[in-house]
């Protein structure tokens, strides 16, 4: 069995999450929760947009003990909280495919085209 690394993260009001690094699982899960956002409310302002569809999915894909906020809940978290869960899911990998220093992306729509070229691979012949 593959041992994937693991953080436990814990917030100021004592609860914990544990993250796990990508792997099959937890990319099927992720997917299954891209598609589940893309049918959610949409909102106007374009920066819940891209948390709702870009972020909270990646967030939540690597739980796997613990029990993540609402995406709405963890948007209104103060920024020290955030960073409690994004930069040990960022270690792990969860972005990966999102961090570039080329991104043009201006909507969540374009970051997701961005990130899907990045991870297509070429045809074979």
């Amino acid at each position: 069995m593959i041992q994937c690394r693991t953080k436990r993260i814990k917030f100021s009001d004592g609860s914990f999450l544990v993250m796990t690094e990508p792997s099959w699982d937890t990319s099927m899960r992720l997917t299954r929760l891209i598609e589940d956002a893309k049918k959610g409310e949409k909102y106007e302002n374009t920066d819940q947009e891209i948390f709702r569809l870009v972020y909270y999915p990646r967030l939540c894909a690597g739980v796997v003990n613990g029990n993540p906020p609402s995406e709405p809940d963890a948007r209104k978290m103060p920024t020290r909280e955030l960073d409690k869960w994004y930069l040990p899911a960022k270690e792990l990998g969860w972005f990966d495919d999102l961090i570039s220093e080329e991104s043009t992306a201006s909507t969540p729509e374009e970051a997701e085209k961005e990130a899907e070229k990045k991870t297509r691979k070429p045809r074979q012949k």
